[in-house]
């Protein structure tokens, strides 16, 4: 049965002309009533949990990116172009890992480069 209101604005001649494609739906909110100082406690503890998960992902991102130089820092640090960063990856003489569309190196990779460089150079 449709409420009186809808039933009075021409709904239920709509609804016999349109039956299969219109459906009525009624929804009923549960509301519930909890008093302002539990509410604000609530709020509190969710509020601190939300900086201790975003401290704990921030911690484990940095730990993960710590291991790995982008080609900004790459090139930095060789003195390099990224043209000749580019060039050194497509040869295989670095290794390196995409995301997308930006390269990651491990320092370690960058180091040993760094150290078979300056032994060449001897």
């Amino acid at each position: 049965m449709l409420p009186p209101a809808l039933e009075m604005n021409g709904f239920e001649a709509l609804r016999r002309n349109f039956a299969p494609t219109i459906t009525a739906t009624l929804r009923i909110m549960e509301v519930v009533i909890i008093e302002k100082k539990a509410f604000e406690a609530l709020m509190a503890d969710v509020s601190s949990l939300t900086e201790k998960v975003n401290r704990l992902c921030g911690r484990e991102r940095d730990r993960r990116m710590a291991k790995w130089m982008d080609n900004e820092e790459v090139c930095r640090l060789l003195r390099l172009s990224p043209r000749t960063l580019q060039m050194m990856r497509d040869k295989g003489l670095i290794a390196c890992s995409q995301i997308g569309k930006k390269f990651y190196y491990r320092r370690e990779d960058v180091a040993s480069l760094v150290v078979g460089g300056k032994e060449g150079c001897l």
